[in-house]
């Protein structure tokens, strides 16, 4: 598909690899966010067991399997919507090659709508993940200190992933 419509344009190589880009980018946000998100909710519920003493059994190996493949699959539809040269997805590629953050002309999406869907899709992990930090910390389930020093180092890892690398990595992008 992608091939295709490079010939199509005329500046195959580059416009092959702009679509490829653009799919990995979205794949690789997307799908860490959600995973992320994930990994926090499985996190938070180990946390709240073990603070009221109950026996907590690992999730199932048919569990994990199904929210990763439900997470990646979701995202490899996504991407691959960001990436198709038709007139309705909302992230397109100039002839220059340069990434514009609307359809391509004549399409669907403006830079708003690009904007809005993007903030649409991507603000459930976040939000549920700075519920999660802040309950932890309101209720004070998980010390920062002795047997729950590994788990409170991993917690506050994937809130610094989060607004240390993937949001300043979104703005920089778009910028760019």
């Amino acid at each position: 598909m992608f091939i295709i419509s490079a010939v199509r344009r005329g500046s195959s190589k580059l416009f092959f690899l702009t679509n490829v880009s653009q799919w990995i980018m979205v794949f690789y946000y997307m799908g860490n966010f959600w995973m992320n998100c994930i990994v926090a909710y499985e996190m938070f519920s180990l946390i709240k067991d073990s603070y009221q003493r109950k026996k907590i059994d690992p999730p199932s190996v048919r569990k994990v399997l199904m929210q990763g493949v439900c997470v990646y699959t979701v995202t490899t539809i996504f991407a691959t919507w960001f990436a198709l040269e038709v007139p309705w997805p909302p992230y397109s590629v100039s002839d220059a090659g340069t990434s514009i953050w609307s359809s391509m002309e004549g399409g669907v999406f403006s830079t708003t709508g690009t904007l809005a869907l993007s903030i649409v899709v991507l603000s459930p992990p976040t939000l549920y993940v700075l519920y999660v930090a802040f309950t932890i910390w309101w209720k004070e389930l998980l010390p920062r200190s002795g047997r729950t020093r590994a788990i409170s180092l991993y917690f506050i890892r994937i809130l610094f992933v989060f607004f240390a690398f993937y949001y300043p990595g979104i703005v920089l992008r778009s910028l760019l």
